[in-house]
């Protein structure tokens, strides 16, 4: 009947929208720092006359959080929304990042693909826009005179115009990279750091773009320079560069390229060293002979030519016609292979490094918060009252003492504490002292008197 009782005692009751969960008491104390883990009765959810406590919370989501004290994982219920279950987890004092590997994708990925989604389709309209099948002309329609005295019409196209289907598909576009762009500069800790990250600031720059866009074709329609400023929309091309945030590789890539910052400006400066030299020379090694049909009219143009050659493109349309000439774009061609393989070997080590890097860090396990184990709770012993301290265990006896404040004291246990501390002293590692007794101490006054005695 005691063990009865104490388990009861141990025993706490939630209830949980509703719905009634019962757990012990040092399952709740397992996540320190947590809203279930400092439950008192002098809360005001506590009802003491049905020895519960209350938390008008969504039950579904408790049940998660629950199974996370007993078991150390948590798991996303798939019958919520992504914002809910942040919410509730900040309720109950968790965090959202404690969520098991194998629902991340349910969880954060979701919203993810929806958003790559959007940039492929925003790309792809931004390309098939400009193709002929894709476009509408603009037909004008032309009062002409003839010879006759006659008035006639006729049908001129002055221009062609993206089909109307691509500007509804581009509004939606852009009206949900606004709303990301809002929500993630909301959600951000720091509002400085969001503001100035590169990738922030092509979206910035992408989606403003559409806007001034849209305002020049209905206000400045008839403008001069429309093509000119139509350029500037090439700045939404360069919303690939938010895909970063969803690929492994694209960031490995650009971390690559940051760590090979200085190999990158020492390959730059050798071709520019190198194209300005053999433009120079191929420009006087085509003068030396008598060549009609001279490409090389200037240095400038050489620098194209050189450029071309010692990248190893070769477009074919400036090419050396003398024997001199033909030797030195062979140098050209050279020491282009020369100076672009040199700093190549660095440039792929530090990339087999941060790929290295990123493999072993997917295989490491996720650092979880630290759950404490459960402790058995013990009953009173058999053959006691439990409500008197047993001899021996706490209560008043040759085997113990037990002392107001709870604590159980030993007296074998604390003579052997005093008998270390005895016997750690700094001062009995000087030697035994020696012992002496009144017999001693006479006998030996007795024999400096006579060792005395016989020098006199």
């Amino acid at each position: 009947m005691n063990l009865l009782n104490m388990d009861t005692e141990n025993r706490v009751v939630l209830n949980v929208g509703g719905i009634r969960h019962e757990t012990y008491k040092a399952t709740l104390k397992k996540i320190p720092a947590t809203r279930l883990s400092r439950l008192t009765e002098a809360l005001a959810n506590y009802d003491p006359i049905l020895n519960e406590y209350f938390f008008d919370r969504h039950p579904g989501v408790f049940a998660q959080v629950l199974n996370y004290y007993r078991t150390g994982k948590l798991h996303y219920p798939t019958d919520v929304c992504g914002p809910l279950f942040e919410e509730e987890l900040e309720f109950w004092g968790l965090d959202a990042n404690q969520v098991e590997p194998c629902c991340w994708m349910t969880y954060t990925q979701f919203i993810s693909c929806i958003s790559v989604i959007f940039i492929v389709v925003s790309i792809v309209t931004f390309c098939l826009k400009t193709h002929p099948n894709m476009r509408v002309p603009n037909v004008k329609n032309i009062t002409v005179n003839t010879s006759i005295n006659y008035t006639a019409w006729t049908l001129d196209k002055e221009a062609t115009n993206a089909h109307p289907a691509f500007f509804y598909i581009e509004c939606v576009c852009n009206a949900w990279f606004t709303f990301e762009i809002l929500m993630r500069f909301i959600a951000s800790p720091s509002k400085y750091d969001f503001i100035r990250a590169s990738v922030n600031i092509i979206d910035y720059i992408a989606t403003f773009s559409f806007y001034i866009d849209l305002a020049l074709q209905k206000f400045a329609e008839n403008m001069e320079n429309a093509d000119i400023l139509e350029f500037f929309s090439i700045i939404r091309i360069m919303r690939l560069f938010k895909l970063t945030r969803h690929s492994n590789g694209l960031k490995i890539l650009i971390q690559t390229f940051r760590a090979s910052a200085k190999e990158l400006m020492l390959l730059v400066f050798f071709l520019a060293l190198g194209i300005v030299i053999f433009a120079s020379l191929i420009y006087y090694a085509e003068r030396i002979q008598t060549n009609p049909h001279n490409d090389f009219n200037s240095i400038p143009l050489g620098l194209w030519w050189a450029l071309v050659t010692m990248t190893t493109v070769g477009y074919g349309d400036m090419v050396p016609r003398t024997y001199v000439g033909m030797f030195v774009g062979a140098l050209c061609a050279l020491a282009g292979v020369l100076t672009i393989a040199l700093p190549v070997p660095v440039i792929v080590s530090n990339f087999a490094m941060y790929y290295s890097h990123t493999q072993a860090r997917g295989k490491l396990p996720k650092k979880r918060r630290r759950v404490l184990p459960v402790e058995p709770t013990r009953g009173p012993r058999p053959g006691g009252n439990p409500g008197q301290p047993q001899m021996g265990t706490g209560g008043h006896g040759s085997g113990g003492s037990y002392s107001s404040s709870g604590v159980t004291t030993n007296p074998n246990q604390t003579s052997r504490r005093m008998n270390a501390i005895k016997q750690n002293n700094p001062k009995d590692n000087m030697g035994p002292k020696p012992e002496y007794s009144e017999v001693s101490m006479s006998e030996e006054l007795c024999g400096a008197v006579t060792g005395l005695r016989n020098r006199i």
